[in-house]
């Protein structure tokens, strides 16, 4: 048994943050992938996604 918050507010709360950090990490996954493009020289069509 627990004293604190309710399960379910719990759970949405760790779900809400997961999904955040996921963003995150698309965000600098992309990021970089653009960065290397430009360094490289390389246009959108020489590197599939």
């Amino acid at each position: 048994m627990s004293t604190g918050d309710p399960a379910r507010e719990v759970l949405n709360d760790s779900c809400q943050d997961l999904m955040l950090i996921c963003e995150n990490v698309r965000d600098t996954f992309d990021k970089a992938i653009l960065k290397f493009k430009t360094e490289a020289g390389l246009s959108s069509m020489d590197i599939k996604k």
